[in-house]
């Protein structure tokens, strides 16, 4: 018997695999992972999220078919937004703190291949004395010789290893810093608006025009949600609300610690100048959402910059 579960805190997870039982195949081709640190395979990016009806069914089904008895037992209750990014926060902690380790004993390979190498280097005649062939001493010389290009190829081989676990500690310190940054944050805010009106509209049901043949409006009408569809939609709105309420918060804080703008059509006119980066532009139109400034590629053309994006602002000079 397998069992596939599902829940916000766990993640999408399935019991009772055992190596070659043939599982694995079925596994991988419906997009699911092995995880040494879970002794289980799971579905990446299922934690405090929904559940992926569509590819659960899929995989249970291929399952089945293969001659394996499947259960599957869902359990779709959300946590709170404050709670799903402490667990965050935690996971990644974990992985830095996994990754330093990691970087430790590669670092710890890298010097003890060094000293090695230098070793063995000391034992070759200096100058770089060719080997004599003729002489006593060339099959040792020779030896020597293998033994150096094995010390340096096992350095250069370490060297690259610590370089590269150095570098996944660095990503992953910044993964955070950069979720939490002033422009990701707002472009969240930007999006969650938009998933929170999307699934207002799917709720309630929507009229929207697809195009006009003259005066005739030709449009398409989505009636409102019912039954079970209708409660997981409500669900997923009340998460998407209170994801918006928590980073709107955090968006504010950092306004008025002057980490992040609050440039807008309301503070922001034509002739102003803006900065984005290190440049400064001239704003020729002011926008819902951005400036329209003087293209980098053709100055008589415009190109937008998001309001977001700008890291500067001066007014026309009088």
């Amino acid at each position: 018997m397998l069992y596939i579960t599902h829940s916000h805190e766990e993640g999408t997870l399935i019991d009772g695999t055992a190596k070659g039982d043939g599982t694995a195949p079925i596994l991988k081709a419906n997009a699911w992972r092995w995880s040494s640190g879970l002794g289980s395979w799971y579905v990446p990016n299922s934690r405090d999220r929904f559940a992926k009806l569509h590819q659960i069914e899929a995989t249970a089904n291929a399952l089945r078919s293969a001659g394996f008895a499947v259960e599957i037992e869902i359990d779709d209750s959300p946590r709170d937004a404050a709670t799903t990014e402490a667990a965050r926060h935690e996971r990644a902690n974990a992985r830095v703190a996994s990754l330093s380790a990691r970087e430790a004993r590669k670092t710890a390979i890298a010097r003890s291949a060094a000293d090695r190498l230098d070793t063995i280097s000391q034992s070759l005649p200096p100058f770089g004395q060719p080997i004599l062939m003729d002489h006593y001493s060339g099959p040792r010389m020779l030896r020597k010789a293998e033994k150096f290009r094995n010390a340096a190829h096992r350095d250069m081989t370490a060297r690259a290893a610590a370089g590269e676990a150095s570098r996944r500690v660095e990503a992953a310190e910044q993964t955070m810093k950069f979720r939490e940054t002033p422009t990701v944050v707002a472009n969240r805010n930007t999006r969650l608006t938009a998933e929170v009106a999307r699934l207002q509209r799917q709720i309630s049901g929507h009229e929207r025009t697809l195009y006009t043949v003259g005066d005739v409006k030709h449009t398409e009408v989505t009636p409102p949600a019912t039954g079970a569809h209708k409660e997981r939609l409500k669900l997923m709105l009340k998460v998407a609300t209170e994801q918006l309420a928590h980073w709107t918060g955090i968006r504010q804080q950092q306004i008025a610690n002057g980490e992040a703008n609050d440039y807008g059509p309301k503070s922001i006119s034509k002739g102003d100048h803006v900065r984005q980066g290190k440049t400064w532009h001239v704003v020729r139109r002011v926008n819902g959402k951005s400036v329209s400034v003087p293209a980098s590629y053709n100055p008589a053309r415009t190109e937008t910059i998001a309001y977001t994006d700008l890291t500067g602002h001066k007014p026309a000079p009088q």
